[in-house]
């Protein structure tokens, strides 16, 4: 420990307000990043099926516009 406090003199409660905010922070982020790796399935399932839905809707149009003749 004596080493880091060598490397970084300034004590760490130096601004006590300042830093409960960044480790906030770091704790949000971190939980976020939690909560997208857990639901990764979920979350590329419904991309992949909203890009299915968007691709049918795009070729019923196709079809659509050829059945009319035009």
């Amino acid at each position: 420990m004596s080493e880091l406090q060598a490397k970084f003199p300034v004590d760490r409660n130096t601004f006590p307000k300042t830093t409960r905010f960044f480790d906030w922070v770091q704790y949000v982020a971190h939980r976020l990043e939690r909560l997208v790796w857990q639901s990764k399935y979920l979350l590329f399932g419904l991309g992949f099926l909203l890009f299915l839905i968007y691709e049918l809707a795009h070729f019923a149009k196709f079809l659509l516009k050829n059945w009319a003749g035009n």
